[in-house]
């Protein structure tokens, strides 16, 4: 009762707060500005009906809650001051909530709509390809439509025919105008989508996106993952569980990516080749993830060694090729190596040695996690 400008909120994993109570403080406070409640299936949609009230609400997660698709978008409605979105695992969301994204003009910078093994994404294609649209529109305009009108009434209904063919987005007109999408972070991993949506996040989100999550949208193909060359501004670029994803796309990716340090190929066709060429272009790499990347050898080892030594997490989980000899001169050329991941290796047997050099350590053999800084 004495807190009049509360703006921070999280309650994650809270799951004896009752809807009753939460509802009655986002009633009596609308000074929030985040509000975190990940985790919290007992929520009822109540919760979602008072915390609309807060219309400087910026960051909103719900990881794994059970709210209403219709409920959420009417969220959107009124708070649309939004930019950061986690709706990860949400088994009730689908396209109402995501076009309410655009319908609202929301300027959003992080979208995560990440499905789980036990809650697939309910997002169509046609829903996401919206979003990016608008959000390119967005960046052409200022956002009047933001603002709510005069009588107190929400902005009318978005008109998509207005919105710029990502077919013209190369046009002269549109590099006169620098469109930049506001999409700096996306996560659609184990999502249905398919090239089609790659083709349009390609050139609406070229100039904004940094961080990219593709794991598991077994839909994708190397035509998908090709275009991503356009998206020039990527740091972080996960694509694990792509397992028809071949070298000949990703070697494109990283051509163009020059700012890549962070890339997860798990289960991806990846040749020698195309860790050489990314270790040559990316000297500053900070995270490689080639966990189940059988065709990698010790050339690949090799060439990290000789341009990566900035090197700090690296994965080679289940890998048969690589031997001793090669993983040693890694680990003593990437002096600046954290965390090393060598579990079910077929040719690699120093982890033991390395495990006797660790005293008082947990190293669970079948694991094969090492910190390299600790050994003498």
């Amino acid at each position: 009762h004495r807190i009049n400008n509360l703006v921070y909120l999280n309650i994650e994993y809270c799951t004896k707060i009752s809807s009753k109570t939460l509802s009655k403080l986002f009633r009596k406070l609308n000074t929030f500005k985040t509000v975190i409640l990940d985790n919290c299936t007992q929520l009822e949609d109540i919760v979602l009906d008072s915390l609309s009230k807060s219309k400087n609400l910026e960051t909103f997660s719900i990881k794994w809650c059970l709210f209403s698709d219709n409920q959420v978008a009417s969220l959107f409605k009124e708070c649309k001051m939004l930019v950061n979105l986690t709706l990860d695992g949400c088994a009730n969301i689908g396209d109402n909530a995501i076009n309410s994204i655009a319908d609202n003009f929301l300027r959003i910078r992080v979208l995560s709509i990440r499905g789980e093994r036990t809650a697939k994404v309910l997002v169509s294609e046609p829903a996401i390809i919206k979003v990016a649209l608008v959000q390119i529109q967005i960046g052409l305009k200022k956002p009047e439509s933001r603002k709510v009108s005069t009588d107190g009434s929400s902005p009318t209904h978005h008109d998509m025919s207005n919105s710029p063919d990502p077919s013209n987005l190369s046009s002269p007109r549109s590099q006169r105008e620098s469109p930049k999408s506001t999409i700096e972070v996306l996560d659609l991993s184990r999502s249905l989508i398919t090239d089609i949506v790659m083709e349009y996040l390609a050139k609406t989100c070229s100039f904004s996106l940094r961080i990219l999550d593709l794991s598991y949208c077994s839909n994708l193909t190397d035509k998908g993952i090709s275009l991503l060359k356009s998206c020039t501004k990527l740091e972080e670029l996960r694509l694990e569980g792509l397992e028809i994803v071949t070298h000949n796309s990703i070697e494109q990716v990283v051509s163009s990516c020059l700012y890549l340090n962070k890339l997860n190929l798990s289960g991806c066709r990846v040749l020698d080749s195309t860790v050489t060429l990314l270790a040559k272009t990316h000297t500053d790499l900070h995270t490689l993830i080639l966990s189940g990347c059988s065709d990698v050898t010790d050339l690949s080892l090799q060439a990290l060694a000789t341009y990566c030594k900035n090197l700090r997490v690296f994965n080679l989980r289940s890998n048969q090729y690589v031997t001793d000899v090669a993983m040693m001169k890694f680990a003593k050329k990437c002096s600046m190596l954290e965390h090393l991941n060598i579990a079910r290796c077929k040719n690699i047997s120093v982890i033991t040695d390395l495990a006797q050099r660790l005293p008082g350590t947990s190293l669970p053999q079948h694991f094969g996690v090492v910190d390299i800084k600790t050994v003498n």
